[in-house]
């Protein structure tokens, strides 16, 4: 197995565990949602085709604001297909759950092409 980190900030952390890309949030910038696009884009053309994407959201990370919400979909349109499957743990109850899953899904229900997604409560 290899791990390798990208990007560890006050925002987020984030990174590679073989075909895996990892990221950890704990807010929202501009920058950050870049860097998960150029990881995404080098991991695909690293990788090939079958990526996968875990997300963990902390409990009481921001919600992400359109802009960046428009950048970190960014990379399933460009590459259609080339992410296989991504999944959303949101390790938050209550009400900040409920917005973390409905943003998640938004978000991939934005991507022009359908990309497998699961919502989990906990890593």
């Amino acid at each position: 197995m290899t791990v390798e980190v990208g990007l560890v900030n006050e925002i987020c952390a984030m990174g590679w565990v073989d075909r895996l890309h990892v990221a950890v949030w704990r807010g929202n910038g501009v920058a950050e949602a870049h860097t998960f696009y150029r990881e995404m884009k080098a991991g695909i053309a690293r990788f090939g085709w079958g990526i996968g994407h875990l997300a963990v959201i902390e409990p009481g990370t921001p919600l992400p604001p359109p802009d960046i919400r428009k950048i970190i979909v960014r990379v399933f349109d460009e590459y259609p297909g080339a992410v296989g499957g991504v999944s959303v743990a949101c390790e938050g109850q209550g009400f900040f759950g409920s917005a973390v899953r409905s943003v998640a899904t938004g978000l991939m229900m934005l991507a022009k092409t359908p990309v497998p997604f699961r919502l989990s409560g906990s890593v």
